[in-house]
């Protein structure tokens, strides 16, 4: 790696200059990613590697559990080499608009654009504690809305594909509610790069919170660029609940199961017997002559 400040030349694996003694990379506060030394924002996130501390939100933000979804377009060089910069710049205006929309119908918000990807966030400005499975809705939205635009614009849109991530965990959001950072963010960039065409990604935070409302599929235990830990990463296969999904348990009505129970057994030994009464109503132990 060449040394941005006195041009000396370094082995790759080098994090200090050994003509100068500068630092070679710049690390993202906000992902974790090493960047050049001279750049000015980061390549993964889009986060500022130049503002400081305070105005970029890491001391004087809030400490709170949200989820992070990231979306990120897979061929937009290819597309911008086929289309005029207009064309492009109205494929591109429509696609930020698909997901955007994604997001807010599913009361997220759009933390910011990175170049052809975006950062959405739930729990900000307001935790709930539905923030993730409605993370995980809206990163299919993102998906269901994506796959619309490229059928929209078939003849001038292809070999272009989407992949979404989710993660969920404690991040500082600033005061203004402009940025997010945190390992949390980190994971979810990573996972998004992993996924494939179509996929949404979430990680093990996400899916205990969401595992019993939508069905999942493992998709393997990850080495993530900067994680000594292998990360265990799962596919979301639709947003039905899994059909071997515990069933809800039925609280507090006994008295009202032993009496339709009663009238059950009562119909079956006779079957000119059926259990009476208005619809809605619990069995009441009544039998009513069939007609």
């Amino acid at each position: 790696m060449d040394c941005a400040s006195c041009g000396r030349a370094n082995r790759t694996a080098a994090r200090f200059c050994s003509g100068c003694g500068k630092p070679l990379a710049r690390q993202c506060t906000a992902c974790g990613t090493a960047n050049h030394a001279d750049a000015q924002f980061c390549d993964t996130c889009g986060a500022s590697l130049t503002a400081p501390a305070a105005a970029s939100g890491v001391d004087a933000g809030a400490r709170k559990v949200v989820t992070i979804v990231f979306a990120d377009l897979i061929g937009s060089t290819s597309l911008h080499e086929r289309l005029d910069a207009e064309s492009a710049r109205q494929v591109m205006d429509r696609y930020y608009r698909a997901l955007h929309a994604a997001v807010d119908a599913h009361g997220g918000t759009v933390v910011k654009l990175l170049g052809d990807g975006v950062m959405a966030a739930f729990g900000v400005p307001r935790v709930a504690e539905d923030d993730a499975i409605r993370a995980v809705r809206a990163a299919v939205g993102m998906q269901h809305a994506f796959r619309s635009l490229v059928d929209e614009h078939a003849g001038v849109v292809h070999d272009v594909g989407l992949r979404v991530a989710v993660n969920t965990g404690e991040v500082v959001v600033s005061d203004d509610h402009a940025d997010v950072v945190g390992d949390p963010v980190n994971v979810a960039a990573r996972l998004q790069q992993e996924a494939q065409d179509g996929d949404v990604l979430i990680g093990e935070s996400t899916r205990r919170l969401v595992a019993e409302q939508v069905t999942l599929a493992p998709f393997g235990a990850l080495s993530l660029k900067g994680r000594t830990e292998k990360v265990a990463a799962y596919r979301v296969v639709s947003l039905e609940r899994p059909a071997s999904g515990p069933t809800i348990p039925f609280v507090g009505r006994d008295d009202e199961l032993r009496r339709l129970m009663a009238v059950c057994d009562a119909a079956l030994a006779a079957p000119s017997a059926r259990p009476g009464g208005d619809p809605g109503i619990a069995g009441t132990g009544q039998v009513a002559p069939t007609r």
